[in-house]
């Protein structure tokens, strides 16, 4: 008994010592399982310092990657007798003229400007910063297409190439339309031309705000698809698309720019001449910014108050993004002025034509406009170009800025040619949309008489719409007819002064015409000078004495009546 008890007391030991054991053992590996999920999760939080890999190293195999494609690029250079090659048929031309109609080495081209740009420090800095930030370089030098795109577009601003990126795949998450036809080169331009982060408004102080560059992308996205823009917007590219959103004002003003002329000078959008307001209602006066108003924007006060040729090329310039239309600023000798996008190549706007910028520079934006505007064609230039950075050549606008380097010579000489041949062959129409733009409905649009309806109300309160006029017979009296987005018609009054009594004029009482001529300056609630609009009210000699409106005519006034008038310009 006794032994079997001893026996029994020694089995139960042991097994209870082996179910300790494997409570250890299970409690060990409940630890083990928790302490790698907790690994695990702070992995998937990584912050800057947890960056895959230090900047060393990242500099490093930038490096790395530029030296090889630097070595493989330059192998792959022809041997040519460069001088021979410049005259035009020699075997020497021709070899050089297939190298660069060559599509093969695009790919790495691309790829050596975009890491020389941003430079391995450059690309490491910006990958360093997380795992998203590592993972939209890899993206960027993994995609051959994107990068030759970034390559004609003329790359990042400032070779910002890693911001350049996030911004591209910011915008293209916020909008599903941003990834073909003209709105993914809208979002490709954006992105590389606000790489450098641009100031919101002209003047402020230095931490003011930066422009929203998705935000501006969804502004001109919304516009466009509203049938707002110019018709030509769906053809322009990526390089184009940068000189529409690099502007300062916000994108409230440029809505409010492209209401403004629908409703104040519609014939400006119909004739395609975004520019017009400038010669029509921006005048020039060196006293207008004393008057500036400081809860209005700048381009808003510029309109109230006119400018010199610096502010007229500002609102210039504002108006042309407003609608689409690329710009630039055209400095020349004591003048300030514009060029911009046409259907028929760049032009100057507000100042004397080609080579009046300073040194004749300008010339070398026209002729690279010019390039760039034969399509493909301008493909040879960009390779030349690109060669000229393997060999470390350095980058020449064109011939006026000065050339320095076989390969950027060879880039202009090619341009050249490619422009004579250009200008051989009929320009295909551009411009002309898959669907008619708003302008275009609204000029298509017919005149009712319901539109020419004059309506009296209560009160004595006469509705006169625009499109009840007739035209004046003093043709020296230049009233400006045009179609209203608002329907109807409306008309554009200058400044004039005939025989009537004016009723109401600017929203001012007179009683002689001629003390509140329409077109003259006059101080209103000390803010400071405004146009006077209105016309005069007259009464005709006729028996049925009916109250018309004086557009210029030579009647005179016999009969005075007390008339309120609700609507004169438009219904």
């Amino acid at each position: 008994m006794n032994k079997h008890s001893n026996f029994n007391k020694h089995s139960i030991r042991k097994t209870e010592i082996g179910m300790i054991g494997k409570r250890r053992i299970k409690t060990t590996r409940v630890f083990a399982l928790a302490l790698a999920a907790i690994v695990f999760c702070m992995a998937s939080h990584s912050t800057v310092a947890s960056a895959a890999e230090p900047t060393e190293q990242l500099v490093e195999r930038y490096t790395g990657m530029l030296n090889q494609l630097r070595a493989e690029l330059t192998a792959k250079v022809p041997k040519v007798d460069l001088e021979k090659a410049k005259t035009p048929g020699s075997p020497e031309a021709q070899q050089l003229k297939t190298f660069l109609a060559s599509d093969k080495l695009d790919a790495k081209l691309a790829k050596y400007v975009v890491l020389l740009d941003a430079t391995p420090k450059g690309l490491a800095e910006f990958a360093q910063q997380g795992k998203a930030q590592a993972a939209l370089v890899k993206r960027l030098l993994a995609d051959d297409e994107l990068m030759k795109q970034m390559l004609v577009a003329d790359g990042a601003k400032g070779g910002k190439y890693g911001l350049a990126m996030k911004i591209y795949t910011d915008i293209q998450k916020a909008s599903k339309k941003a990834k073909d036809g003209v709105l993914q080169r809208l979002a490709l331009g954006t992105s590389l031309e606000h790489a450098v982060p641009i100031k919101l408004g002209k003047h402020g102080p230095a931490d003011r705000p930066n422009v929203d560059p998705v935000k501006r992308y969804l502004q001109f996205e919304k516009a466009y698809l509203g049938g707002e823009l110019d018709p030509a917007f769906e053809h322009l590219t990526a390089w184009d698309l940068r000189y529409i959103v690099n502007g300062d004002e916000s994108d409230e003003i440029l809505v409010w720019g492209r209401e403004m002329l629908r409703s104040f000078r519609p014939d400006h959008i119909y004739n395609r001449n975004y520019v017009g307001i400038v010669k029509s209602n921006i005048f020039y006066g060196s006293a207008g910014g004393a008057y500036d108003r400081p809860e209005l924007d700048f381009y808003q006060n510029i309109l109230m108050n006119y400018g010199i040729c610096g502010r007229q090329a500002f609102f210039g310039r504002f108006t042309m993004r407003c609608f689409g239309i690329p710009t630039m600023p055209r400095g020349q000798r004591g003048h300030a002025a514009l060029i911009h996008w046409t259907p028929k190549g760049w032009t100057p706007k507000l100042g004397g034509g080609w080579g009046a910028g300073h040194g004749g520079r300008d010339l070398d934006i026209r002729d690279m406009t010019q390039g760039r505007a034969t399509g493909r064609l301008y493909m040879q230039v960009v390779r030349a170009r690109s060669i000229g950075d393997v060999l470390g050549e350095k980058r020449a606008l064109g011939f006026k800025s000065g050339v320095k380097g076989i390969w950027n010579g060879i880039a202009l000489r090619t341009q050249q040619e490619i422009i004579e041949k250009a200008k051989a062959v009929p320009l295909e129409a551009i411009g002309e949309p898959g669907k008619p733009t708003l302008a275009m409905k609204v000029m298509a649009s017919p005149v009712t008489p319901k539109d020419k309806k004059i309506s009296y109300g209560k009160g004595g309160i006469i509705s006169i719409p625009a499109a009840a006029y007739s035209k004046p017979s003093d043709k020296k009296v230049k009233i400006t007819e045009m179609k209203s987005f608002a329907g109807g018609l409306q008309i554009y009054l200058p400044g004039f002064g005939r025989t009537g009594v004016t009723i109401l004029r600017g929203g001012a009482w007179r009683i002689d015409s001629y003390l509140c001529k329409s077109g003259a300056r006059l101080p209103s609630s000390s803010f400071g000078r405004y146009n006077n609009w209105g016309c005069p009210l007259y009464t005709s000699d006729a028996a049925d004495d009916l109250l018309r409106v004086d557009l210029g005519g030579r009647r005179i006034h016999k009969k005075k009546h007390t008339i309120s008038i609700q609507y004169y310009l438009t219904e």
